[in-house]
């Protein structure tokens, strides 16, 4: 359910394993320069404050997302060893092939070969999907709209509604079935 600056901006120091929770209190952004007729003379990712007040939080994961996030890490403090670069709890989760900071076009080059490589073009997912798909397999399995609002890191809980609520054809299905004559 992050947003994916919050993703990109994510160091080892932000996942604590022993209490398994992620904190959130960054972002990465895209920050252009142009000159006086427009023309753009420079581009710079940088790390900046989340959008909202309430995208400063902490978030807790599953054991299963534990167990990817240490497989992760062991990869690429293995990497490091083979390409001789830094690594320590101040390195990104995922970066570029320079151990910079990935940005967000490098991250959706990577997704769209992801979607390509499993057959998944067809169906028009984007990045942000996730996030929607997240909050809406939260309402699905009727959890607290104020747990999900906090999760999403929402300042207002009608964004969470109103946005992130998808309700197809089967959930209205469900819901007259719980009606009995």
């Amino acid at each position: 359910g992050l947003r994916i600056g919050e993703i990109l901006a994510l160091q080892w120091e932000d996942i604590d394993f022993d209490k398994k929770l992620i904190n959130i209190y960054k972002s990465v952004c895209r920050e252009i320069k142009f000159d006086d007729e427009g023309i753009i003379v420079s581009k710079k990712i940088t790390i900046v404050s989340p959008k909202t007040k309430n995208s400063n939080r902490v978030i807790p994961f599953c054991k299963e997302l534990g167990k990817m996030l240490e497989d992760w890490k062991f990869e690429c403090w293995l990497d490091s060893k083979i390409t001789n670069k830094r690594f320590d709890d101040k390195s990104f989760l995922f970066k570029d092939k320079n151990s910079a900071i990935c940005s967000y076009e490098l991250v959706k080059q990577r997704f769209e070969r992801f979607l390509l490589k499993n057959n998944l073009k067809q169906y028009n997912i984007h990045l942000h999907s996730l996030r929607h798909t997240f909050a809406t397999t939260l309402f699905e399995n009727n959890v607290n709209p104020k747990a999900i609002q906090l999760l999403m890191g929402h300042s207002n809980i009608k964004t969470t509604i109103n946005i992130y609520n998808n309700i197809d054809y089967q959930n209205l299905r469900n819901i007259i079935d719980v009606i009995k004559f």
